[in-house]
């Protein structure tokens, strides 16, 4: 009994080469930056001044909505912005 990597009869190995590339090339799907919005400073007493930072932003973007707290709500808006 042949071993499971050997090459089914009627193919030649660099089919076999080409084949797995083929497969590699397919599955390799390009990944997209997560966007990311950074304190700084990292913690921040409340009432003093922190900067945010927002990275991997997509080209796309019309505006940007900051708020404060944990859910966008209309009373906690602090800024919106259009670049």
């Amino acid at each position: 009994m042949e071993p499971p990597s050997a090459l089914p009869p009627m193919c030649v190995p660099w089919q076999g080469l080409l084949f797995t590339a083929s497969l590699l090339t397919i599955w390799n799907i390009p990944t997209s930056a997560k966007p990311t919005i950074e304190s700084v400073p990292p913690a921040v007493l409340e009432g003093k001044n922190v900067l945010l930072l927002a990275h991997n932003l997509p080209d796309n973007l019309l505006a940007y909505h900051w708020f404060k707290g944990k859910r966008p709500i209309d009373n906690d808006l602090i800024i919106i912005m259009s670049p």
